[in-house]
């Protein structure tokens, strides 16, 4: 249901009306469960080509073995070498 930004806003019922809401304060907002927290990985987007594709620029966050975690795609560039 959540594997991905798109369906995870769809999820939570994140518009694009709540562009630029605090998501500490305002009217989205998020916790952490009261258990502790998960390990978090981090690595370069998916499907995305360029600077924002690399490896020095984790921009994408995951908990390992998550379920609705979208797997990793190379952008076409990348593949391409």
């Amino acid at each position: 249901l959540a594997s991905g930004p798109a369906r995870l806003c769809v999820a939570l019922g994140i518009t694009l009306g709540d562009n630029g809401n605090e998501l500490v304060s305002g009217a989205i907002r998020l916790e952490s469960p009261a258990s502790a927290p998960p390990v978090v990985a981090n690595g370069p987007r998916t499907g995305v080509s360029g600077a924002g594709g690399m490896e020095a620029y984790p921009w994408r966050f995951w908990i390992p073995g998550d379920a609705t975690v979208s797997p990793y795609k190379a952008s076409a560039r990348t593949r391409r070498g």
